[in-house]
């Protein structure tokens, strides 16, 4: 049954990628077709995998534009917290992203940033064009600040500074969103889905405006200080 799911979910993803790029012909470049291929594929997915999402805050997805920033537990996350996926909104990703068979190139049309993550040397250069792009786009960014995925699904890995350097340095907010353990819902270890309840919870914006390079430590401390505690506390109310 896990393997039956796993593929109806990946049906739904690259239909409604074909979906977004038929779309994509009158509307290439545009984010929120995003938005509406999240939506779509979410739905699917949710009701395959059987889970019972509820959500929280959904007002605090209004401060556009801003760095969103969110737990990172797995591949699920896609239809997890993409349930959520605002208007507006692009994903940094890496350029080899576009040899990905459909979704690649869909990444491409949604008007999502594609940089250079292999050469190290351009990192600085990579954030400057992210900030380039909120202040010339007035779009949100969707990061993911442990860098990886925490696959215990237990509180939150080391944050990296990228995020919050730009943040500051494009003078957006900073909205945390934060998403229960995956691992009760979908047991990939052992292959498993039982499906059940995840929360996802949105939280109120860190504004930047009055801020500049010296409290990016500041920033991302009290960025990930409030989100550990939010997550452990949805983890707490579905046990």
């Amino acid at each position: 049954m896990y393997y039956l799911k796993l593929f109806l979910i990946g049906f739904w993803l690259v239909f409604f990628c074909i979906i977004g790029l038929i779309k994509s012909i009158s509307r290439w470049g545009d984010t929120n077709l995003g938005t509406e291929y999240a939506k779509d594929f979410s739905k699917k997915a949710l009701k395959i995998a059987g889970i019972d999402l509820e959500t929280e805050g959904l007002e605090n997805l209004n401060n556009q534009p801003c760095i969103y920033t969110l737990n990172h537990q797995s591949n699920f996350d896609m239809f997890t917290v993409g349930a959520v996926y605002p208007k507006n909104t692009v994903i940094i990703g890496k350029k080899e992203l576009i040899w990905f068979p459909f979704f690649g190139l869909f990444y491409m049309a949604s008007g999502n940033i594609m940089i250079d993550r292999k050469n190290k040397g351009k990192s600085i250069d990579s954030l400057s064009q992210v900030v380039d792009e909120i202040k010339r786009r007035k779009v949100s960014v969707w990061v993911f600040p442990e860098g990886t995925r925490n696959k215990s699904g237990v509180g939150l890995l080391p944050f990296k500074k990228g995020s919050f350097h730009m943040a500051i340095s494009a003078k957006v907010p900073v909205v945390p969103i934060v998403c229960s353990s995956v691992k009760k819902v979908i047991d990939a270890e052992n292959k498993k889905m039982p499906g059940g309840k995840m929360k996802i919870k949105v939280l109120e914006p860190i504004f930047t405006d009055n801020m500049t390079s010296k409290d990016v430590d500041n920033l991302m401390n009290t960025v990930r200080e409030k989100m550990l505690i939010a997550v452990n506390i949805l983890n707490e109310s579905i046990n």
